[in-house]
């Protein structure tokens, strides 16, 4: 299985947005093509309306054209305005000497309009959307002058509409960037994890060897020190938990979600509650047990210190949990490696993205699952049916 996994999974995946033909921006021949760019965004509407049984438990991101591009662009145009072969964003086959931009839009080659972005997770978000919202997208025409910038459908771009586009998206991406997020924070900070295993191992080491002589000390000190831990704990939380609330109405909750921000989390009272509740319980219960079982911890600790006595006869025998603990750190680090390899494995899934034919063809529903294969492949072209023009993007890997 681990082989099968290092053959058809690919963590860049991972790391790295993909266009709508899979090609993982950032990586290989699109290295200098970091970022992914949507046509149209006004089009991650229609995945909202997308019934739970054609998405069968995978996501629809959005029905619009993603390709790699070098940089995000920093000015809105549209494609009848003078400026936009500066910033006009295509396919990959559009060369500079293609300058029939109406053909390239119509043929769904280039995007109708271009709107000012920002990276947001490799992806080109729209700058300053709340401020857009409840208004209609202008743009200089070229000509000194603003002009209405129109979406893919020819309607005149509302800011409202792009705005539930990009909310959408980025509530998708929350989700996904968790786990993007740590394998980001793995790779990046391994070197502190193996500094601080070596540190554990260290302090593990002198605690064993001390204890032939301090076990009784080191012992209570343990317990005493665990316990103390809780009640600050219990007690920061608490007070966390009291001030967060006054500053809420006296509200324990507005609304929940997932987000990728630990510092959402902190700012809701629930969040310290819980916590207050779940260690206040430990302090209790650890409290109740050393009460309860003084006399026998007595005696247990009179066998531990003979036992470390006898252990400091046979040296050697200290040093044997470095082996497991080597093993598990190879288990570990193998286990991540396949997780990485088997959360990418898979083949492409393409969904039915759009259907603009004056007469429905049967049993086509957006967002339903297709092979391109079954196309007829004399019209099957850029992901597009010409006859019926039914885009067919590349959704995700699974």
């Amino acid at each position: 299985m681990s082989v099968s996994m290092k053959c058809i999974g690919d963590p860049r995946q991972l790391l790295h947005p993909t266009d709508s033909e899979g090609n993982i921006c950032g990586a290989g021949e699109y290295t200098n093509r970091p970022y992914a760019y949507f046509f149209d965004w006004t089009k991650c509407i229609k995945s909202l309306n997308v019934p739970a049984n054609i998405l069968q438990g995978r996501p629809f991101v959005c029905p619009t054209k993603q390709v790699c591009v070098e940089k995000c662009p920093n000015k809105t145009s549209y494609y009848k305005f003078g400026d936009y072969n500066m910033n006009r964003i295509c396919t990959y086959d559009v060369t500079e000497s293609d300058n029939n931009n109406e053909e390239l839009v119509r043929d769904g080659k280039c995007a109708s309009y271009i709107i000012a972005s920002k990276p947001l997770f490799g992806r080109c978000v729209p700058q300053q959307i709340e401020s857009l919202a409840n208004s209609i997208i202008q743009a200089p025409d070229g000509n000194e002058a603003n002009a209405t910038v129109y979406d893919s459908n020819g309607q005149p771009l509302n800011g409202s509409k792009l705005e539930q586009g990009v909310k959408y998206l980025v509530e998708l991406l929350n989700l996904k960037q968790i786990a993007v997020m740590l394998v980001e924070d793995l790779a990046t900070s391994w070197k502190y994890i193996l500094l601080a295993f070596g540190l554990s191992v260290v302090v593990s080491f002198l605690w064993i060897v001390l204890m032939r002589w301090l076990a009784k000390p080191l012992v209570w000190f343990g317990i005493i020190g665990f316990i103390v831990l809780l009640g600050v704990i219990t007690g920061l939380a608490f007070f966390e938990f009291i001030q967060l609330r006054a500053n809420n109405d006296n509200q324990i909750i507005k609304e929940f979600k997932f987000v990728a921000d630990a510092n959402y989390y902190r700012s809701l009272p629930i969040t310290w509650l819980i916590i207050g509740i779940l260690s206040g319980i430990l302090l209790l219960i650890a409290a109740l047990i050393v009460l309860v079982l003084f006399k026998r911890l007595q005696i247990a600790l009179t066998i531990l210190q003979e036992a470390s006595k006898a252990v400091a006869y046979n040296f050697f025998s200290l040093f044997w949990p470095f082996i497991p603990l080597i093993l598990h750190i190879g288990i570990f680090a193998y286990w991540v490696a396949i997780t990485m390899y088997l959360a990418t494995a898979g083949k492409p899934i393409y969904r039915i993205a759009g259907n603009q034919s004056e007469v429905d063809p049967a049993d086509l529903t957006i967002g339903q699952i297709c092979n391109p294969q079954k196309w007829n492949k004399s019209l099957f072209k850029d992901h597009v049916i010409r006859s019926s023009k039914i885009n067919l993007t590349y959704s995700s890997l699974v």
